[in-house]
């Protein structure tokens, strides 16, 4: 079976694909915002003003890379809502997602990673001679 056919693959009434997106919704935006929600609390009650929300949506005061990691904890449980979605609710497996073999090529994987990481390491050169200053 090639990969445009694994379409096919599991159950896929219309309203699977509504729940779904409820789920992964509601996954990302209500259990993501813990984190988030933990943060500012701890940044309201830690009695230090200058630990505060910015008006666009920056946490200052905090640790940058405090900061990054609550924010992406939101991925983390959106990816649980996409496994939720498609194990349970499309009953397919996830390997279906990455590949229509039974098991994953992690040479290919690997030449896919280097390519992007080849690109991503071009792109943030050029950018770092064309604007220094953000580095």
């Amino acid at each position: 079976m090639d990969y445009l056919n694994l379409v096919r693959l599991g159950k896929n009434e219309w309203w699977r694909y509504c729940l779904a997106i409820i789920v992964m919704l509601v996954a990302w935006q209500l259990f993501g915002a813990i984190p988030s929600i933990i943060l500012i609390t701890w940044m309201i009650f830690d009695g230090d003003p200058t630990t505060q929300v910015t008006t666009d949506g920056k946490f200052q005061g905090v640790d940058t890379n405090l900061s990054f990691i609550v924010l992406m904890l939101a991925s983390i449980a959106f990816f649980v809502g996409i496994f939720i979605a498609i194990r349970f609710i499309h009953q397919r497996k996830l390997l279906t997602l990455i590949t229509p073999i039974t098991k994953v090529n992690w040479i290919l994987l690997l030449k896919g990673f280097f390519c992007w990481f080849i690109l991503a390491v071009l792109v943030g050169l050029i950018e770092s001679v064309l604007y220094p200053g953000r580095y």
